[in-house]
């Protein structure tokens, strides 16, 4: 397919809008998750089908918010980084509360959401050790991340590699006391 230049964005658009609704830890985002995946496929069908003027997507955010999404993915395991680069980001509090507006969590809860992810994965994707998993994530010491993942999940990162269970439903468990 080819599309145009203004679709290939609102393409983006909507995939950054599902990633960051399948990142997130509340109730029901399955629902919203399965909602961008479904404007994403109607909006590919309209383009394939070549009707214009007929995209249902929501207000883009502007580039610097873009930027600053970009510069939270790229850190994930770089947390230093992320602190020397928001620190290059002109106008930084005006575009972390609009990054907020836009995905409903600031950069760093983004980036602590993208190392916990990560951190899950390491624990059973590999025979990793926790502090070699701490390392990876940019943690200085293994108590800094063990303390960060019970925090996100609830136990530490040895019972969770024991017994894993989805972070999403630990969480609705919580909501649901």
């Amino acid at each position: 397919w080819r599309l145009t230049e203004a679709q290939t964005s609102a393409f983006k658009w909507l995939f950054i809008k599902l990633f960051n609704e399948h990142t997130q830890s509340l109730l029901n985002n399955h629902l919203g998750e399965e909602a961008w995946l479904q404007l994403l496929l109607v909006n590919l069908g309209r383009w394939i089908e070549g009707e214009q003027n007929q995209d249902l997507l929501p207000v883009e955010p502007d580039s610097d918010v873009l930027h600053l999404w970009h510069i939270v993915h790229e850190c994930v395991g770089r947390s230093q980084e992320f602190v020397h680069q928001i620190g290059r980001v002109a106008n930084y509090d005006s575009v972390r509360h609009r990054f907020k507006n836009v995905f409903g969590v600031s950069p760093t809860q983004l980036l602590f959401r993208l190392r916990m992810q990560k951190a899950t994965n390491l624990l059973l994707e590999t025979p990793l050790t926790i502090k070699e998993i701490a390392d990876q994530l940019g943690y200085e010491h293994q108590h800094d991340f063990a303390k960060a993942f019970r925090k996100y999940a609830g136990r530490s990162p040895t019972d969770w590699r024991t017994e894993p269970f989805p972070h999403d439903i630990s969480f609705s468990s919580k909501q649901a006391k």
